[in-house]
């Protein structure tokens, strides 16, 4: 008899840090390509965070 158990990895069960807030009078100078490289980045993190949200829900204490 085979028996398999879901188990969700402890780094999985850790909390995302809260974003941080961008202050009212931020303002950042910089050349297109730079500007968008940190929007890629953005994305590719905002991306990461959701696959955790959803792999999350795969835990059986979900």
């Amino acid at each position: 008899m085979i028996v398999t158990k879901t188990i969700c990895p402890a780094e999985l069960r850790q909390p995302i840090p809260a974003e941080p807030v961008m202050p009212a009078d931020a303002a950042i100078e910089a050349a297109d390509n730079v500007l968008q490289w940190l929007a890629a980045r953005f994305r590719r993190e905002a991306l990461l965070e959701e696959r955790l949200r959803d792999a999350r829900t795969l835990c059986p204490d979900g």
